[in-house]
């Protein structure tokens, strides 16, 4: 049992605090504009790359990994798929500055 002193009505018992913090601001988010589809059966292309070293890594559901590639990155790249099956992939994507994680459906 809780005995208050003054009343509940009015304004100044709760109070909601914001701001931006520092950890979580980001000065520069240049993946936000990246595609991923695939093109045919056998290729997969990525478009909205900047230049320099791209790293690919392609993960089935159980976390496996089925397809690791290392290229140079421009506005539009075409990766040469292995034969897999139909199913959710998740496609992690590494640049000098930033990692993207995308997930893809093949049929």
């Amino acid at each position: 049992t809780t005995t208050l002193t003054s009343s509940l009505t009015g304004i100044g018992r709760f109070y909601l605090h914001t701001k931006t913090p520092q950890v979580l601001s980001i000065d520069n988010f240049n993946l936000t504009n990246i595609n991923i589809y695939k093109t045919s059966e056998s290729n997969l292309r990525i478009t909205g790359l900047d230049k320099g070293a791209i790293s690919l890594k392609i993960y089935n559901l159980l976390g496996q990994t089925v397809l690791e590639k290392t290229f140079t990155g421009k506005s539009v790249n075409d990766v040469p798929l292995p034969n897999l099956r139909s199913g959710l992939y998740f496609i992690q994507l590494n640049t000098k500055q930033e990692k993207i994680n995308k997930k893809i459906i093949l049929k």
